[in-house]
């Protein structure tokens, strides 16, 4: 059981380096719901991050985290500059 808990904790610190300020919480979840891959992991906490902004629908943000190789803040620049047009 201990090693199960190790693999998690090594996961969860993984994802938090990968994503910056993630809670835990979001992190563990985002693992969990993403059996344990911490890229996928990482993809869903980006995208459930620019959905919180409020910006576009879970589509348009998951196409402009695409186009910008998932980076959320160019992303979140991509989406204001097409409203904008």
């Amino acid at each position: 059981m201990a090693e199960g808990r190790q693999f998690q904790c090594e996961r969860v610190c993984q994802l938090m380096q990968e994503v910056g300020d993630a809670s835990e919480e979001d992190c563990l979840s985002a693992l969990q719901a993403t059996s344990w891959d911490v890229a996928a992991a990482a993809q869903r906490v980006k995208l459930d991050r620019l959905l919180r902004l409020g910006l576009a629908s879970r589509h348009q943000c998951e196409m402009a985290l695409r186009q910008c190789e998932w980076d959320v803040q160019a992303a979140a620049s991509a989406i204001l500059d097409e409203m904008k047009s």
